[in-house]
């Protein structure tokens, strides 16, 4: 987690076409490794070529597909939880049907790539408290290629496109419908 005055002075994707061993990895400061092969763990989601083919990679955009939420979470909690991680509250949200009432996702929009590249930095992973269930949500987000879109998705239980341009706390969720 990031503290709360923390902030990222300059994100930008590598300009390394692959990843190389160190030859003399270090101790940092806190006394873990500074480098570490992941090559044989079974959490390597590019192990074998079926594996990676599985993988949706997108390049960096302004926009961010989230997923794993609660099946009742709000857009307004959504945003509040980029402003307690100090990334920039998104410009819009839509929320996809629910396929079940287990879980919650969508699309994320910021007015820039920075801003969503920030926000990812922040959140990704983000543990959402569910007091219906044993164990909280762990929110994940992901680069999108799909911009959230002027309509609303069929299907859905809930109005689902929203229009941040209030600040949250002035606001009630309502409003952004």
């Amino acid at each position: 987690m990031f503290s709360t005055n923390q902030s990222i002075n300059l994100i930008r994707p590598s300009k390394q076409l692959v990843i190389v061993d160190v030859p003399k990895p270090f101790d940092l400061p806190d006394g873990t490794p500074s480098f570490k092969d992941y090559t044989g763990c079974r959490e390597n989601r590019y192990i074998n070529p079926e594996k990676a083919s599985k993988n949706r990679i997108y390049p960096p955009s302004n926009t961010l597909h989230y997923w794993n939420c609660p099946p009742d979470f709000s857009a307004n909690e959504l945003c509040q939880i980029f402003v307690d991680c100090d990334a920039k509250p998104p410009s819009r949200i839509a929320e996809f049907p629910t396929a079940s009432e287990r879980s919650s996702s969508g699309l994320i929009e910021w007015n820039s790539v920075a801003d969503a590249v920030a926000a990812l930095a922040f959140t990704n992973h983000y543990s959402i408290p569910y007091p219906k269930g044993r164990f909280p949500f762990i929110m994940k987000l992901s680069f999108s290629n799909a911009p959230v879109q002027d309509r609303s998705y069929p299907g859905s239980r809930k109005s689902n496109n929203y229009d941040m341009k209030k600040p949250i706390s002035s606001s009630s969720e309502s409003s952004y419908r």
